[in-house]
């Protein structure tokens, strides 16, 4: 059994690590319908998380938008801080592996 001083040495360990606040991004989309800026944010784990969930969101729109035939690559999603920090630009474009017919397969078709 751990001693009282040790024992309350790691119950604040874990009650501290248990109550810090995951840090909020906010997601501002520039696209063809406009730009749609984000004035709620996510609370998220941290930068990658919110890299991760804008190219997830950027899929999502483009599929919706091919479903009715349009595919517009034009767009990007700025990530900012809660102190409106620009962090990361994720650009449509770079959210997928564009493999388009060669030539070679257009003529033959």
């Amino acid at each position: 059994m751990l001693e009282p001083y040790r024992r309350d040495c790691v119950f604040r360990q874990i009650v501290n690590t248990d109550w810090l606040p995951m840090p909020r991004f906010f997601f501002h989309i520039y696209n063809g319908h406009g730009d749609t800026p984000d004035d709620v944010g996510t609370d998220l784990e941290d930068q990658s998380a919110a890299c991760r969930l804008a190219v997830d969101s950027v899929r999502s729109m483009v599929s919706e938008d091919a479903r009715r035939g349009v595919i517009d690559l034009n767009g990007r999603i700025d990530i900012k801080d809660d102190s409106s920090n620009l962090l990361v630009t994720v650009k449509f474009l770079e959210a997928f592996e564009l493999r388009l017919p060669s030539e070679t397969n257009r003529t033959s078709q």
